[in-house]
């Protein structure tokens, strides 16, 4: 009878692992296919794993890859990741940057996974419009970038890992590199450097690093640093999690420059204004409204892409600094991000009629758009629009610009006027 009774927990628990498993690999693996420029070499330590990488599509044109490490390993790590995939997904869904997936994912963790879990995140944002690769780590081991020159980057981690500081107080540092100088760049989980061998010793960083340098110095794939990881472990347990990711910069640019489409053979004409007042501002997405025009008029998608990154900063500028008078020096630093965020929640449960947010879009080609923003507010300055500036405002301004063709502003500073080239 007692071993009758051992076979059927163990029966039923397998049966509730294969459910567990399917569910997992559904929500959490198998969304998105990776592209092809990246190379994905990963050992888990039992059947669910704490580790995942993916890239949930972005209607802006970035290219957002994401790395996540959960505390622990199993069942219990695994399930830490379901909330940030499906947080992750819907974000990019809508356009986000990298760094506001990365503040919701630790609103969404900080509220719903228990207080002694959290998770590592490493964000990649590439933007082929500013030609620029933007890093996000919080709590991963450093990011290797092995330059054309030769020299090997190192991106430390620079924020807290995501589900322990409250929402108000997370912060993270974005830190940007050219496209161009990117050779290889090697983004991992801490289970490779802390793998052992039978003698005790953990692979380390120093080993990963030196690997990383002869591999470069030889023009192989950091992806092999993989095989000397399991080469050092000499047949010892896999002790956590392992995963290794290397984006080939070659490659990336290759995808880079083939994604231009055919244009179709012919195109009416849009003339499409979209005007709202008073609360309804605060929750009608209205960029979504006006890409969905776009995008089922069938103008190529490049240029759609295009116009939803110029068209999602002009609104975000019309209201938060047009119509809410926000300033977005608050958000250089945790406490004036806290402080903005709040301001911005009180001002919007108080807008009136008397608030207005005004859309312009018109094309008659598959070449071109022309797009203009308008708010009620007095008017209000840009800020300085450095394509390369590192701080949580300003990157978007100079990201209008490198998109545009044209960029006009009123005398009173509260319309703004683009047009935009497909090529």
């Amino acid at each position: 009878n007692k071993y009758q009774l051992l076979q059927q927990l163990l029966s039923d628990k397998a049966q509730e692992e294969s459910l567990a498993q399917h569910v997992y690999q559904n929500m959490a693996n198998s969304q998105y296919e990776l592209p092809d420029f990246l190379a994905v070499r990963s050992r888990p330590m039992t059947n669910f794993s704490g580790d995942t990488i993916f890239s949930p599509p972005n209607p802006s044109g970035k290219i957002q890859v994401i790395l996540a490490d959960a505390m622990g390993h199993g069942l219990a790590a695994a399930i830490c990741i379901i909330p940030i995939v499906t947080t992750a997904k819907a974000m990019a869904n809508k356009g986000k940057t990298i760094d506001e997936i990365f503040h919701e994912i630790n609103r969404k963790l900080y509220t719903e996974i228990p207080d002694d879990r959290f998770v590592a995140l490493l964000g990649i944002e590439i933007c082929p419009y500013s030609s620029t690769v933007t890093i996000v780590n919080a709590g991963l081991p450093e990011v290797l970038c092995c330059c054309k020159q030769g020299e090997v980057k190192r991106f430390r981690s620079k924020a807290m890992p995501l589900g322990i500081m409250e929402p108000s107080e997370f912060s993270i540092q974005p830190e940007q590199i050219p496209l161009d100088k990117i050779k290889q760049l090697a983004l991992y989980t801490d289970g490779v450097i802390e793998q052992t061998n039978p003698a005790g010793e953990a692979y380390s960083s120093a080993r990963l690093v030196s690997q990383a340098e002869q591999l470069a110095k030889n023009d192989e794939s950091l992806i092999h640093i993989m095989d000397d990881c399991m080469q050092f472990a000499d047949g010892n347990a896999i002790e956590d999690d392992i995963t290794l990711c290397v984006i080939n910069g070659k490659a990336l640019h290759g995808q880079l420059q083939t994604r231009t489409e055919e244009e179709p053979v012919s195109f009416g004409e849009i003339d499409y204004q979209f005007c709202i007042r008073g609360k309804v501002i605060a929750s009608l997405d209205v960029l979504n409204q006006a890409m969905n025009i776009m995008q089922n008029s069938g103008l190529p998608r490049d240029l759609c892409q295009k116009a939803f990154t110029v068209l999602a900063e002009l609104i975000n500028n019309a209201l938060d600094h047009g119509i809410l008078h926000l300033d977005s020096d608050l958000k250089n630093d945790f406490e004036g991000f806290a402080t903005y965020l709040a301001l911005r929640e009180e001002r919007l449960s108080n807008l009136t009629n008397n608030d207005q947010l005004t859309i312009q879009i018109y094309t008659n080609s598959t070449t071109f758009i022309k797009i203009s923003v308008e708010d009620s507010g007095s008017g209000f300055a840009l800020a300085d629009n450095s394509a390369d500036q590192q701080g949580l405002s300003g990157r978007g301004l100079g990201l209008v610009e490198a998109i545009s063709q044209t960029v006009e502003r009123n005398a009173k500073g509260n319309r703004t006027t683009i047009s935009i080239a497909r090529n």
